[in-house]
């Protein structure tokens, strides 16, 4: 399985917030991860309203994660960004007819499972997540 540059960009901006525990202001996010400005607003926003992260406006406004890192799984992030079904066996006749499909079924399903129970603590680097307890820091 391949994701788009987009659920790439996503995962990586997500990893630098957690990082910082703080709100990050979206200039220091396209510069740090040298991504651009407009295209990551738009992950940003996808990320926000699917309550990922919270948003604040004005001086000391950006983004930080809406819940605790470990709380925040993989899979959430990928299916926000990515179509995780199989689009070919839509129709009954291709699902009778198809020897494969039960077996890919089973194999997305088992990917998924290892994304959902992967957090974005598990994924970065442990002991720098910018948390403490059940606050963030900052």
């Amino acid at each position: 399985m391949f994701f788009s540059r987009t659920t790439k960009y996503a995962i990586r901006s997500l990893l630098y917030i957690s990082q910082k525990g703080r709100m990050v202001p979206l200039n220091e996010l396209s510069e740090n991860l040298d991504i651009s400005f407009d295209y990551l607003k738009k992950i940003l926003i996808r990320l926000n309203k699917a309550g990922i992260l919270e948003s604040g406006k004005g001086k000391k406004g950006g983004y930080c994660l809406k819940r605790r890192p470990e709380d925040i799984s993989v899979g959430e992030v990928v299916k926000t960004f990515e179509k995780m079904t199989l689009e070919e066996c839509k129709t009954m006749k291709c699902k009778d007819e198809c020897m494969a499909y039960d077996g890919i079924i089973s194999l997305e399903q088992k990917i998924m499972d290892i994304l959902e129970n992967t957090s974005l603590k598990d994924f970065g680097n442990k002991g720098k997540t910018g948390w403490q307890g059940e606050r963030r820091i900052g």
